[in-house]
């Protein structure tokens, strides 16, 4: 479909209403959950449509879900905005109630890309009238910003922010633990390339509420091989350190995904309003379903140690390199242990082992901080 004219008041700032509020220079918030992208859907009868191209095609659509029928389809009948790496899709589909009346939708697809610098904040409460205001500059549609807050979403991104400097052994644990699947667009899939470095878990396109799409990735090298428009545009001189920075994605399908994580409402106003808690659950959940709990496995040592005692430290020293810190490990192993006497002299032996052989080592300081990386997103 057509593209943005050049001549067009895109994101005029002088067009913004008293609705965006509280701008502020970015950061990056480490470790909190928010919405990276999403559609919403709003009924055509509280739209005004502005510019004639947007009616020229109707999206199809999946009349038992009301889902369409994948992204590349809505896109390719969607009308197109694009301007410095940000791209915007407004749609219109029509859909069958319950009542078996026919009713017609606007469906915007965008991302937190459009609040420009903002973007590592996510679509929060605090920039979501920024955000708007960017949309009604756009000209293709209006409607109100109360309109806005009530349409209801799907295909929502959720994303978490890290730092984690050891990204690439993570790729190489998740991929060792994730669970094996024989179907097509199941099953991880790592990328570990110089343009590439992560790991995602089944199909975007594909996903359903029982086999939701997980992704993880390096930022920085996504951002500048295949973002460098909206890097160079919005975020390069901010001064902002992305060298480690590890995103978490996760998607949302639809209603019936959202209602199995127990949540009824998927109004836009309501999703903004989720707690970090809440939001920790869809990961938690996500991650269940596509790897195994992580594992304990082992590792070598000193000729000084008895046979047995050396092959506690291999096995300590193992199941660390695999991400598991050694209070992870031993609790595993002590817990094998009913007797209150076997369990308290195991115990003194396994911390002197720890203290003497492992205490301090590259597998100990790495490990516990991937272990609690790890535990931190939900993996458990």
């Amino acid at each position: 479909m057509g593209r943005f004219a050049r001549s067009s008041p895109l994101y005029n700032v002088n067009k913004f209403s008293s609705v965006a509020q509280n701008y502020k220079m970015p950061g990056i918030p480490i470790g909190e959950i928010e919405i990276d992208s999403l559609k919403v859907r709003i009924p055509l009868s509280k739209v005004h449509i502005l510019n004639d191209e947007l009616g020229a095609t109707l999206v199809p659509v999946n009349q038992q879900t009301g889902d369409v029928y994948d992204d590349q389809t809505y896109k390719k009948n969607s009308y197109k905005v694009y301007y410095k790496g940000v791209s915007i899709y407004f749609g219109l589909e029509k859909q069958i109630d319950f009542k078996g009346d026919v009713i017609e939708y606007l469906v915007i697809l965008f991302s937190s890309k459009l609040v420009h610098q903002r973007y590592f904040e996510g679509i929060t409460q605090t920039n979501i009238g920024l955000l708007y205001d960017r949309l009604i500059s756009l000209c293709v549609v209006s409607f109100d910003y109360d309109i806005f807050l009530s349409s209801e979403c799907t295909d929502v991104d959720f994303k978490r922010d890290d730092i984690q400097n050891e990204f690439r052994d993570a790729v190489t644990y998740m991929e060792t633990n994730a669970k094996s699947y024989k179907q097509k667009d199941k099953g991880c899939n790592p990328f570990k390339s110089k343009d590439k470095l992560g790991i995602e878990f089944g199909s975007r396109s594909k996903a359903n509420e029982r086999y939701p799409f997980l992704k993880m990735y390096a930022k920085s090298v996504e951002l500048i091989n295949n973002s460098l428009d909206f890097w160079s545009e919005f975020l390069s001189d901010q001064g902002l350190d992305i060298a480690d920075l590890v995103r978490t994605e996760i998607t949302i399908k639809n209603k019936k995904h959202f209602m199995r994580l127990g949540i009824r409402d998927t109004r836009l106003e309501t999703l903004l309003k989720l707690s970090q808690e809440q939001k920790k659950e869809f990961f938690v959940d996500a991650f269940k379903i596509h790897l195994e709990p992580r594992t304990t496995l082992g590792r070598v040592l000193s000729d000084d140690l008895t046979p047995t005692n050396k092959i506690i430290v291999s096995l300590l020293s193992q199941t660390m390199a695999f991400g598991r810190s050694f209070g992870d490990a031993k609790e595993v192993i002590l817990s094998c242990m009913s007797d209150p006497v076997q369990n308290s002299r195991s115990k003194k032996l396994l911390n002197k082992l720890y203290e003497e052989n492992l205490k301090g080592s590259k597998e100990d300081t790495k490990t516990k901080r991937m272990s609690k990386w790890f535990s931190d997103l939900g993996w458990s």
